[in-house]
């Protein structure tokens, strides 16, 4: 009798450890089919000299891209962002614009067609080469649990502590910086979580004012701000922007960009259409209907 009581338990405690089993080796056996697909993976080419990067104007010409292979985010994608000018990237959501800065940040390669900088073939240099001219600020900004100071010099290794300083007054970051209880030898936490989100994004631009990069890239730099930390963004990449540099803005508000250089509209897999606010709504195209639909909200 009591083996007949104790039989349902039994079975219950094998089943259970069966099924942890399976699953751990379900689990294992993707980990191991991962791991040999990045094994597998070509090694990056180029030569790893300097970059040759000249007048820092970009080219994204004839690009095709895919993240997987039968959903192509680019097709024959032609995009121009003269020297020293701030070019915009504006469309709808999942268009591809932060695809565009990734591939000249060369954290991918086209499939096809050329990303040129300064008329050199960035697929012809080690990609390391090639991010040593171009500073990022992105939306999702990654700090170490350190000082305000050390995190800014991450971006320039040999800075001075004045060198420090003068950029983060370009960035609009020495205000809340003096009213830390340490100043710049204040440690702001496990990837900034003593800090506000405008303050880490300000603490990024005062990265990319200090590594005076010849090419500038902003990510959606704005978004998921207050009014008051935008404002203060806002200032700081003005600030930047100053210094005459090659610029490619993605921003979630069409005021911010309506003073470029050039707009540029992505849809489709290509450039829709670009050149300056004006000429763009004067045309009446998908540009044109995005100004006035940010109107209406603003």
């Amino acid at each position: 009798m009591k083996q007949i009581i104790m039989l349902p338990l039994f079975i219950i405690k094998m089943t259970t450890a069966l099924f942890v089993d399976l699953t751990a080796y379900r689990n294992l056996s993707i980990a191991k089919r991962r791991i040999a697909e990045v094994a597998s993976e070509e090694e990056e080419q180029g030569v790893d000299a300097a970059f040759p990067v000249g007048d820092a104007g970009i080219e994204l010409a004839g690009v095709d891209f895919a993240y997987e292979r039968d959903n192509p985010v680019f097709c024959g994608l032609d995009l121009v962002c003269s020297p020293g000018r701030l070019t915009a990237l504006v469309g709808d959501s999942g268009c591809g614009k932060s695809t565009a800065l990734s591939l000249v940040a060369q954290y991918y390669r086209p499939d096809k067609g050329s990303v040129l900088i300064g008329g050199a073939d960035t697929a012809a240099y080690a990609p390391e080469r090639v991010l040593e001219n171009v500073s990022i600020v992105d939306q999702d900004v990654f700090l170490f649990d350190d000082s305000i100071a050390e995190n800014v010099r991450y971006a320039k290794p040999g800075a001075s502590d004045e060198e420090i300083r003068a950029a983060c007054r370009l960035a609009n970051a020495d205000g809340f910086i003096e009213r830390m209880p340490e100043g710049y030898d204040s440690r702001i936490g496990e990837n900034g979580s003593r800090l506000s989100g405008g303050e880490r994004q300000r603490l990024s631009i005062a990265r990319a004012i200090l590594r005076d990069s010849p090419i500038v890239l902003f990510d959606e730099a704005t978004a998921s701000l207050d009014i008051e930390n935008e404002l203060a963004v806002k200032r700081a990449i003005g600030n930047l922007l100053a210094r005459r540099k090659t610029v490619i803005m993605i921003a979630h508000t069409l005021l911010i960009v309506r003073t470029a250089d050039s707009i540029a509209v992505i849809g489709d897999g290509h450039v829709i259409e670009q050149g300056t606010h004006e000429e763009l709504v004067a045309r009446g195209g998908k540009y044109a209907a995005m100004w006035a639909a940010d109107r209406q909200l603003a």
